[in-house]
């Protein structure tokens, strides 16, 4: 099955009434362990990369460690940027591939204007992204 969008993974967990584990991967154990007990279970998974992980990890170069892997799961799976809190970051997963990205908005000022991603050429909406809840929770195609 392979990398798949994640709005597709979820919404076939709500039509048929279960759930979806997503589980923050930082290591190449964390990832096959994570993949493994996915795919011995033959269940979908949510990879998830949290922006405070990307002080240990190259968001570059494990994004693509982790889409290569996503592809050639025989369940499907996602990459997930969790918890982003700058546009800076959103755009670069974005660019790298992952499959859905959620800006965190608690880090801001009560008041104050969460950055806007919904403009330049790098929008979340022109790259197949929809908006959702409160930040942007969002989910691109695949291409």
């Amino acid at each position: 099955m392979g990398l798949v969008k994640t709005t597709e993974i979820l919404r076939e967990a709500s039509d048929r009434g279960y759930a979806v584990g997503a589980f923050d991967v930082v290591n190449l154990e964390f990832l096959e362990g994570v993949l493994a007990g996915a795919e011995s279970r033959r269940a979908p998974v949510i990879l998830s990369l949290a922006q405070n992980h990307l002080d240990y990890v190259d968001m570059e170069t494990f994004a693509g460690t982790l889409l290569r892997a996503a592809d050639r799961a025989s369940v499907p799976v996602s990459v997930h940027l969790d918890h982003g809190k700058d546009l800076d970051t959103v755009v670069r997963a974005i660019r790298y591939g992952f499959t859905s990205i959620m800006i965190d908005g608690s880090t801001f000022l009560r008041g104050e204007r969460l950055p806007d991603p919904s403009s330049g050429t790098d929008c979340p909406r022109r790259r197949g992204f929809g908006r959702g809840g409160t930040g942007f929770c969002c989910w691109a195609r695949v291409l």
